[in-house]
């Protein structure tokens, strides 16, 4: 996810037009080619569920334009890596961790920091109260 993608993103007015721009983001084609009488995928309805609720905990945050995008394809890359996979959510857990870890140390260019120590935590407590709660 790109900087201008969360800058379209941020331009949505509805929240039809947020769940949209994230299905555009995320190549979730079933729903943008659905005509009005047909029924997107049940799979992509889902994983927009998903990025619509990521996209709201970072709203609710007030975070910036890159740390939305930051934290949005983190997230993805979490999701379909477990989906792919099959990993328990404790592995989900730990790829997670490792992923913010290395955005929240400056070490270019490696690991740049983008999220705070207190941004961590909170998106972990966010994700263990979501996707990751079984």
């Amino acid at each position: 996810m790109n900087q201008n993608e969360t800058k379209n993103l941020r331009k949505a007015q509805t929240n039809t037009e947020e769940r949209r721009a994230l299905a555009q983001i995320f190549g979730l084609k079933s729903i943008l080619a659905a005509a009005p009488n047909e029924s997107p995928s049940k799979t992509e309805l889902l994983k927009l569920d998903f990025h619509a609720m990521n996209y709201g905990f970072c709203v609710e945050n007030s975070y910036s334009n890159e740390k939305v995008s930051t934290l949005l394809a983190i997230l993805d890359h979490v999701f379909q890596r477990m989906l792919e996979k099959q990993l328990k959510p404790e592995i989900g857990l730990k790829l997670l961790k490792d992923h913010l870890s290395d955005h929240s140390i400056q070490r270019p260019p490696h690991k740049i920091m983008i999220f705070t120590d207190d941004e961590v935590e909170k998106i972990i407590k966010f994700s263990l109260t979501t996707f990751l709660r079984h």
